[in-house]
């Protein structure tokens, strides 16, 4: 019954994503009939090398766009029960309180995984379809820009995924994690700025001590030099496991401040 209620909370939100998906669809589309009508049919290696830049492109432009979805959904659970004052009723023994909390943390994860998950398929589409229009060159692989390496088209979506999805995370713990302090919708506002102010305190260690550098929200698993993407990170495995636990920090911090709170 949960997840029913969850739902109902968060269909508005979902429609939206729905839009985006849709409007996400008809560019892909467009993009493989101006494709098909191209007259170049070939792609040598070295012209081939350059489409790496696709998936540092799709890497970006997906979690900006999907970041929005993930704080809408940030401000449905618990907390806005809180601030339409019907916790008293949600929050009922013998549930746990902490019971409630991760369920919605999961639901909220769950939905945002189905988003991120339908979008990658599209791109994925997408590049699929430009490797197979342009004879496949290098055999479903990818080649990054100066001879960095080839990988195959899955392991990059995998990667892109994954990514995109530990991001959305972020942006939805942190998000329902300040719905849960203020007890209120209103918490998307906080976690807003909470986010926005990680931004501009990594901006400003950057400017007065250029040697350090605080570690971005999206975590990425492309290498660059001098703003040149090389290909694949040899530090991706820790920096995932870094931002894994960042995301999971919030929703713990959460319970410990809604078990303490007077409902």
């Amino acid at each position: 019954m949960y997840p029913w209620k969850y739902w109902r909370e968060s269909r508005n939100v979902l429609i939206f994503a729905a839009a985006l998906l849709t409007l996400l669809v008809i560019l892909v589309a467009q993009a493989e009939i101006k494709i098909a009508h191209s007259n170049r049919m070939h792609f040598n290696t070295a012209d081939f090398s350059q489409f790496g830049a696709f998936f540092v492109a799709a890497l970006y432009v997906q979690s900006a766009v999907l970041a929005f979805v993930a704080w809408l959904m940030g401000g449905v659970g618990i907390g806005r029960n809180l601030g339409e004052e019907c916790g008293s009723y949600v929050l009922t023994r013998p549930r746990l309180r902490s019971w409630f909390l991760w369920h919605d943390w999961v639901c909220g994860m769950a939905e945002i995984a189905v988003i991120v998950a339908v979008t990658n398929l599209v791109i994925w589409q997408l590049a699929h379809y430009i490797m197979m229009r342009f004879h496949d060159p290098l055999q479903g692989r990818v080649a990054f820009h100066g001879g960095a390496g080839e990988y195959l088209l899955a392991t990059l979506m995998g990667l892109i995924f994954l990514c995109v999805m530990i991001f959305c995370g972020t942006i939805f713990s942190v998000t329902y994690f300040s719905t849960i302090v203020l007890k209120h919708a209103r918490g998307v506002v906080l976690g807003a700025g909470l986010l926005a102010g990680y931004v501009a305190l990594g901006m400003v260690v950057k400017h007065y001590w250029p040697s350090v550098e605080l570690p971005h929200l999206i975590p990425t698993p492309f290498a660059f030099d001098h703003h040149h993407f090389q290909g694949l990170s040899d530090s991706f495995g820790f920096s995932i496991a870094a931002h894994a636990l960042a995301m999971l920090a919030f929703p713990v911090a959460a319970q410990f401040v809604l078990e303490r709170a007077d409902i």
